[in-house]
């Protein structure tokens, strides 16, 4: 079951375009990959050490830098909404 909840950080929401292999969802955790310092994935214990930030939609941060239909935004600051995911 998936679910969301609000991590809180400092305001204003600023966002970075980053590439991504496949489909992330808004709220989503992401870890830059270790082939690209451009492209991220979902965050997980293997990848934890390049941490980058959260999933956010375009036009949900007051500033996003270098928006495109083929990255997805990422923000390191600010309030979001994250993706919770229950087992």
């Amino acid at each position: 079951m998936f679910g969301s909840t609000t991590a809180t950080a400092a305001i204003p929401v600023i966002s970075r375009a980053y590439h991504f292999g496949s489909n992330i969802p808004n709220g989503s955790i992401v870890s830059l990959t270790s082939q690209a310092s451009n492209y991220v994935q979902p965050a997980n214990t293997t990848n934890s050490s390049r941490l980058v930030g959260l999933v956010v939609a375009t036009n949900g941060a007051l500033l996003a830098i270098n928006p495109s239909s083929s990255t997805v935004q990422v923000t390191t600051s600010g309030t979001a909404d994250t993706l919770e995911i229950e087992s």
